[in-house]
């Protein structure tokens, strides 16, 4: 799967962020084979590491990104 600067992570509640299906278009036309290719990537990954997304964050974890989320509302102000 080739990396899109405008692919968006999807934050959810206590769990890790994943890649939304809303990725900007490719700059050209894409060979049929490199769709077929990156969605064979995109399957393969999945069935492999799917059930890791869907784990809890560590509440540590969530801790330390609550306080640099609030940092950085404090220095937006």
């Amino acid at each position: 799967m080739s990396y899109s600067p405008g692919a968006r992570a999807a934050v959810r509640p206590n769990r890790r962020p994943v890649m939304s299906a809303e990725q900007d278009p490719p700059a050209g036309p894409v060979a049929p084979e490199d769709k077929a290719f990156e969605l064979w990537l995109r399957q393969g990954l999945q069935r492999l590491h799917g059930a890791i997304l869907e784990e809890p964050l560590p509440p540590e974890l969530l801790r330390l990104i609550e306080e640099d989320r609030s940092r950085q509302r404090c220095r937006d102000r």
